[in-house]
């Protein structure tokens, strides 16, 4: 383990050869680049981000990847929802070919639910399907988008029309990088874990009442917790399903 990193739980998603595994972890960027070892062979790493994440913490991810001996290569992608268009998939595609990538290639996703869904969509029709490790900058991301192998992009005629299920490699989920969050951000993760409470666990909706105040300051015990539960319930249920 590396320096400054510490593991607060990991959680496996058990899916035969598609299995993968959840990290929830202080120090995720210094962490990242042992994951990604276990996934590729290249020499090059393709990281998609889009302009507000990437300067928050693009510098420390590019700097562990680089000291781990691997290439990297910056892929960004349109911020928000307007991203999740077959356009910009189709642009990554093209730029991988131009850059060389394979087979052997590996693309990490650093940002929210978005960033997630088209770096994800991406790698599992590159090639017929490349690994690719999520890093999740959101709550939202952390507790349920990054999880369960879901990937896509939005057409004309609906949402979430165009996509593939491709499992990612590894799921590196930080509870500091949740700092960086705006309020409306942070909220929206809640509501999401609270939504999890209710429907999958009647132990664990309780709790979140009692400890409410805590998580709306982002304490770190309860922030862990917040994360961690609704991750090993959708874990399972991606499991069975």
């Amino acid at each position: 383990m590396e320096e400054g990193t510490e593991i607060v739980m990991k959680i496996r998603v058990k899916l035969g050869t598609r299995s993968c595994s959840v990290f929830i972890v202080r120090g995720v960027l210094a962490k990242t680049s042992s994951r990604v070892r276990k996934h590729f062979t290249g020499r090059v790493i393709y990281v998609c981000s889009s302009r507000p994440v990437k300067p928050l913490h693009g510098a420390l991810l590019g700097k562990a990847v680089e000291e781990a001996g691997y290439g990297v290569h910056w892929l960004r992608i349109p911020d928000g929802e307007r991203a999740k268009t077959l356009g910009v998939v189709g642009d990554l595609l093209e730029r991988l070919a131009r850059l060389g990538a394979g087979r052997g290639s590996c693309l990490i996703a650093l940002g929210g639910g978005t960033v997630g869904d088209v770096t994800g969509f991406t790698a599992g029709i590159f090639m017929r399907g490349i690994p690719f490790i999520q890093v999740p900058t959101t709550l939202v991301g952390q507790v349920d988008a990054a999880i369960d192998g879901k990937t896509g992009v939005d057409l004309p005629e609906g949402h979430s029309l165009a996509g593939v299920f491709h499992q990612p490699g590894a799921v590196v989920s930080d509870t500091a990088i949740l700092s960086s969050l705006s309020r409306r951000q942070s909220r929206a993760g809640l509501s999401e874990v609270a939504k999890d409470g209710i429907i999958m666990s009647p132990r664990f909706f309780p709790w979140l009442e009692r400890d409410a105040p805590r998580l709306a300051c982002r304490a770190g015990a309860a922030l862990e917790r917040a994360i961690t539960e609704p991750s090993r319930m959708k874990a399972g249920k991606s499991a069975e399903g």
